[in-house]
C-alpha cells in the first residue's frame, strides 16, 4: 500500500478499536483521521 486511504484510516481505528474493546473512543478519532485523510490528499493533488 503506498499511500494511504481515507477509507483505510478509517479501517485501521476501527481495528484498533475492535481489537482494545473501546470502539467507541476509536471510532470518533476514525472519523477525523478520514476527513484529514482526504483533505491532505486533495491539497496533494495538482
Amino acid at each position: 500500500m503506498k499511500n494511504l486511504t481515507p477509507f483505510g484510516a478509517l479501517l485501521i481505528c476501527a481495528a484498533i478499536g475492535l481489537l482494545t474493546h473501546k470502539f467507541g473512543l476509536w471510532f470518533p478519532i476514525g472519523i477525523v483521521a478520514f476527513i484529514a485523510v482526504s483533505v491532505a490528499q486533495n491539497k496533494l493533488r495538482p
